[in-house]
């Protein structure tokens, strides 16, 4: 795929909501897109699944992060989310509270019909609004006249390019872009889209696909890493995983995606061991989605 085709489709992809807990316009959007290639497609809880009928199993997430309408204002959308879900609030810690106003700005941002993704109104959020934050990130927008309680709120795809760069909320649309062009280049296998990964959730609707169709050997999760700098993005670093949180990934598979990605010519990085060498560990389970890093321009 070249670059503008590249661009195209994630723009496309990019252009309807999916905020976490009110994914659906973007689940449907996709599905269409899968049965448009002629592939069998089918829903679970949580789950789009394409079949090409092949081998091979491949995962990506769809959710993003953004707002919902709460008590007279907005509350970030992973917290209200994992409140309405399990019934307890996510845990907001100073890293993901410091995270959300470092990383966004004057954002343009709009609400939108949970089961048709047509917007409703528009507003922004000011950045100053994002700084001291209290634990439940809850925050204002301008603009918005008042919205029904649970209303989802989505950053604006602004997609910019310029100087050899593609900028948007990218985390996950990505993601999403690169599996579906995976069929359009000959892959035959089965994708699984899942929900709920911005509030640590995919892996339950992964299981359940697995516990009716029975397990595999070789998953293969696409997801994007953060750069503080733009040199690892320049020279094509690929990032890979030896373990995450919950625990260790297949030494054989792991070894030959790295093989086949040397091979290639990728430069590889192995994030688990990139933050032992730091002195870091992989957090607990259960707090690792409070430690998640917005993924926004």
């Amino acid at each position: 795929m070249g670059t503008a085709e590249a661009c195209a489709r994630t723009e496309a992809y990019l252009a309807v909501p999916a905020v976490v807990g009110f994914e659906r316009p973007f689940a449907e959007h996709l599905i269409r897109d899968l049965r448009a290639r002629g592939l069998e497609v089918l829903e679970r809880r949580g789950l789009v699944v394409a079949r090409g009928g092949g081998p091979g199993t491949i995962s990506a997430h769809i959710d993003r992060h953004g707002l919902v309408a709460h008590r007279g204002g907005f509350v970030y959308a992973a917290a209200f989310a994992r409140s309405a879900r399990d019934g307890d609030p996510l845990p907001i810690g100073r890293t993901l509270r410091e995270a959300v106003c470092a990383r966004f700005g004057d954002e343009p941002v709009y609400a939108y019909d949970p089961s048709t993704g047509e917007r409703v109104a528009e507003g922004t959020v000011r950045h100053e609004h994002l700084c001291g934050l209290e634990d439940d990130l809850f925050l204002h927008a301008d603009g918005f006249h008042a919205l029904a309680e649970g209303t989802p709120v989505a950053f604006s795809h602004r997609c910019m390019r310029g100087d050899g760069w593609f900028r948007g909320q990218l985390d996950n649309v990505i993601s999403a872009a690169i599996a579906v062009e995976l069929f359009d280049v000959g892959f035959t296998g089965t994708a699984l889209f899942t929900t709920e990964e911005e509030i640590g959730h995919s892996w339950e609707h992964l299981l359940g696909w697995f516990d009716e169709t029975g397990p595999v050997r070789d998953l293969l999760v696409h997801d994007t890493s953060p750069f503080d700098e733009p040199e690892p993005v320049e020279g094509g670093v690929l990032v890979l995983r030896n373990r995450d949180a919950n625990g260790a990934f297949d030494p054989d598979q792991v070894g030959r995606v790295r093989a086949a990605a040397e091979e290639a010519g990728a430069s590889v990085v192995m994030k688990d061991e990139l933050l032992a060498a730091a002195g870091k560990v992989w957090a607990a389970p259960s707090s690792d989605a409070s430690s998640r890093e917005p993924a926004a321009a």
